[in-house]
């Protein structure tokens, strides 16, 4: 049946030297270990005693469970050294109703339920038929009032007797009934909540056994001869089990443990955690192992099995020690490249499509001197800049699309380069971590932020669009030019009139040469304005051409910016391989840090367990014989736990064991355990008079 094992902080104190021997049998599902908080107090629900144990028992449609406990020199006063379950100051066989201080006790509840609530007590009563057929009914209580409770029992049952006597010689069909007394509804009711406390929602154990350690005492002649009296004489055997709330079906068993001090401590270890493991991989004959009764464990041993199973174990540590000391000590790889070469250019090449600015520019042909010939000029102006500006969103969004693309294709190849760890050592890191900080300084701020600026370029043209239009708007039309013409005209003429009348009175001579003078005034005026118009003209024709240079400087500056996004996306695809090569670097020197760190533990584990053997050895005995085995490199994998792990184990046995002396046998966990010892050990309660007021036996 599949076993949980569940060991106390004390008991996993002294359990590391012995794991690996429960371990083939934890990987083969025959047994599981569970962490038990035997230091939790006001613990609400199971997972906050025993968190793993509902994990533990999924799926399994049976199981048992065995609590280890080890009694340290300072629990040993709260217990009593020969029965290390029964603790001081528990002297009351009934229930408590309350939740038990003590560790062990509590979780006994959660795994079996809180003790089921029992009669408070029986009273005697007589009952006999009287002479009018009727049965009736009289307690003898009155007798013992206001006596000795220790008397009273005593004294209760010889007055049951005197009134029965009595009443046998009158009467017929007399009898002595006992009537269960209740107990008061406030106990029941606290013992209806600790009940549901303790309440198992799983799967219940079929059997708790409890293990614990004792302190091995030599008894003096007295000792024994005071238990030999005991045995078989009038006094009641041990009553723990009431007496500290366990629940029936509780199996309790002791091992008689060593002082660590002596040198037959490590053996003795070992056979103590032999016995639990036999104990978990065996299901036990009912009547060799009965409920709540104490049994004292143990374990026979070949020697000699045992000394060579060790020998060849010892054999086998000692080379995986060797092998990872020599593994550790390899010397580190000496500088192989400085920072320049690990900083390999990465080239990205960035081209856009030659931007000239002439398919988006305005046109500078079709105006006039006049403004509104030969067609309206600010509707013109207006419908050309909108369309130039169109054209211009459309032309430089490619360049944009360009370098999104060139972008993401430098992302991508930088996400390629953190699939690669290349080995550096601590010179070679620090020499390209001070030249990338150097670089990336340069690359904080890059100098084309504004290259593909369209909010600058749409800026620009509206400027070019208010000016333009107000120049326009400063413009003669050409009624305003006629209407200007005849006024200087008709002002000439008349400014010039006496001087011809005059010159009439003169002579036809003098009257030609003033009117050509006039004429050539008139002529005069003309080309001046003209060349006033034409001026005006030019001014816009040159505004206008200013646009289509500024869209060509715009232009020019985003075909050089492919140059500088390439040289930056260059920089950046450089650094951010640099980058990954530092980064692979660390994380490689992580993975050797904590490889180290395991090498070394395993060493270290494969060093103590050495000695903890060696130690069995010599107390059995035996000079350990160390066999030489030689480990190749490609034995030995060090990151491999489950190949570390098998050099730990021992190989388990398929023979059998002897139980007690009965003749029965039971399944061996190892070959060298040839029998397994369950004896029960006689308990008897003491007198008021034995017992000090802590618990505590007298002299």
């Amino acid at each position: 049946m599949f076993t949980v094992v569940i060991l106390s902080d004390s008991a996993r104190r002294i359990f590391a030297r012995s794991e690996a021997f429960f371990a083939p049998f934890v990987e083969r599902g025959e047994i599981a270990f569970c962490e038990w908080h035997d230091t939790a107090r006001d613990a609400r629900a199971l997972s906050d005693v025993l968190p793993d144990l509902a994990d533990t028992i999924t799926g399994k449609a049976a199981w048992r469970a065995v609590v280890v406990d080890h009694l340290t020199p300072d629990a040993i006063e709260d217990r009593d050294p020969e029965n290390p379950f029964d603790y001081a100051g528990n002297r009351d066989p009934d229930l408590s109703f309350v939740e038990s201080p003590h560790p062990l006790v509590e979780v006994a509840h959660w795994l079996l339920g809180y003790p089921a609530l029992t009669a408070k007590q029986f009273s005697p009563v007589v009952v006999w038929r009287g002479d009018d057929g009727q049965l009736h009914r009289e307690a003898p209580e009155a007798e013992v009032a206001g006596m000795d409770p220790r008397d009273q029992d005593a004294a209760l049952a010889a007055a049951t007797q005197r009134l029965a006597g009595a009443k046998q010689q009158r009467y017929t069909d007399v009898a002595v009934q006992y009537e269960e007394i209740p107990h008061e509804a406030a106990l029941v009711a606290e013992h209806r909540r600790l009940s549901e406390k303790y309440r198992m929602k799983e799967v219940h154990p079929s059997e708790v056994a409890f293990v614990c350690t004792r302190p091995r005492a030599d008894d003096d002649e007295t000792a024994q001869l005071r238990r030999a009296w005991q045995v078989g004489s009038e006094r009641d055997s041990s009553r723990f089990v009431e007496r500290n709330d366990y629940p029936v079906a509780s199996r309790f068993a002791v091992y008689d443990l060593l002082n660590s001090e002596n040198s037959g401590y490590a053996q003795d270890e070992l056979r103590f955690w032999m016995s639990v493991l036999t104990l978990a991989t065996n299901e036990l004959p009912p009547g060799a192992f009965q409920a709540d009764r104490v049994y004292e464990l143990g374990v026979a041993i070949n020697e000699r099995r045992l000394g060579d199973l060790l020998e060849e174990q010892v054999s086998r540590l000692t080379a995986l020690r060797d092998h990872m000391d020599s593994v550790i000590r390899r010397p580190s790889r000496p500088p192989e490249a400085d920072a320049q070469t690990l900083l390999i250019q990465e080239p990205v090449t960035v081209e856009f499509d030659r931007l000239g600015g002439t398919d988006v520019g305005v046109s500078v042909t079709g105006y006039a001197l006049a403004s509104d010939i030969p067609r309206h000029e600010p509707s013109f102006w207006a419908n050309d800049i909108d369309a130039a500006s169109a054209r211009a969103m459309q032309i430089f969004r490619r360049p944009r699309r360009i370098l999104a693309r060139a972008v993401f294709d430098t992302r991508r190849r930088a996400r390629s380069f953190l699939d690669h760890d290349r080995v550096l050592n601590d010179i070679e890191r620090e020499e390209l971590d001070e030249e990338l900080l150097r670089r990336v300084q340069g690359l904080a701020v890059p100098a084309t932020t504004e290259i593909l600026n369209r909010g600058r370029l749409a800026s620009l043209l509206e400027e070019h669009r208010t000016g333009v239009a107000r120049h326009i708007a400063g413009r003669m039309r050409l009624r305003t030019v006629a209407g200007a013409s005849l006024l200087v005209l008709l002002a000439w003429i008349g400014a010039f009139a006496p001087y011809l009348i005059q010159a009439a009175d003169k002579g036809m001579d003098a009257l030609l040469w003033s009117a050509f003078t006039v004429a050539a005034g008139i002529v005069l005026l003309a080309v001046v304005a003209l060349v006033t118009l034409e001026v005006m003209r030019r001014r816009l024709v040159v505004r206008v051409r200013r646009v289509n240079d500024d869209v060509q400087s715009f232009a020019a500056g985003v075909n050089d910016g492919a140059k500088v996004f390439g040289e930056y996306l260059t920089g950046l695809a450089t650094y951010m391989r640099a980058r990954s090569i530092l980064i692979g670097s660390e994380r490689w020197q992580e993975r050797e840090t904590l490889r180290s760190r395991r090498l070394i533990a395993v060493r270290d584990n494969a060093a103590e367990s050495i000695a903890v053997q060696r130690d069995i050895l010599y107390s059995l005995g035996r000079a350990p014989d160390v066999r030489r085995i030689n480990l190749a490199m490609s034995e030995v994998d060090e990151l491999n736990p489950h190949q570390i792990r098998s050099y730990f184990r021992f190989p388990t046995g398929d023979r059998t064991a002897v139980l007690n002396d009965s003749g029965q046998t039971i399944a061996a966990p190892y070959d060298f355990i040839t029998a397994f010892l369950v004896e029960r050990v006689r308990l008897f309660e003491r007198s008021p008079r034995e017992q000090l007021p802590g618990g505590r036996e007298t002299e």
